[in-house]
């Protein structure tokens, strides 16, 4: 089930069972400003909240789709260690349709990388150590984001211009 359809599906069953969302949340230990990201397809569901909402709502949902969501986030994100932007390029095109939030991680990324290959092209006429400097940098970024996003937690890359801008 795709993000804005398992908003929908949740709502039609909530409703179903007479609750507000405030009594979902009360009942999912969720605060219900989560339920209303869940609800209008803005988050990717942890497992651990996916079965919660089973349990609760009484229906079973395709897990197999959220994890296929989060294997290509990360899988985004991991790009950044290859020093080759039309990867990451190729995914964000491919997926970004199918998957909500990959758009916008889509986004980050692809200025992100764009942003440190301009800084590496830079850096070599001027000064070579800081090449290495910059790699590091990017290794770093990338990994505590990956950490993040594993964990659903917010993430961002410091240092990069907005070349691709949000609509």
């Amino acid at each position: 089930m795709k993000q804005p359809e398992l908003g929908k599906k949740i709502i039609e069953l909530r409703k179903q069972k007479g609750f507000t969302q405030e009594k979902l949340s009360e009942k999912c230990y969720l605060n219900v400003r989560s339920i209303q990201r869940i609800e209008a397809g803005e988050v990717i569901l942890r497992l651990s909240t996916m079965n919660l909402l089973s349990e609760v709502l009484e229906f079973e949902f395709n897990v197999a789709d959220s994890r296929d969501q989060s294997f290509w986030i990360i899988f985004l994100h991991l790009t950044n260690l290859i020093p080759i932007v039309i990867i990451a390029l190729i995914i964000w095109a491919l997926k970004k349709n199918e998957i909500p939030n990959l758009r916008i991680h889509g986004i980050n990324v692809l200025n992100f990388q764009i942003t440190m290959y301009i800084l590496l092209l830079i850096s070599i006429p001027i000064i070579i150590p800081l090449g290495p400097l910059i790699a590091i940098y990017i290794w770093l970024i990338t990994i505590m984001n990956i950490v993040k996003i594993s964990l659903n937690k917010d993430y961002r890359y410091p240092l990069s211009y907005k070349f691709i801008k949000e609509k």
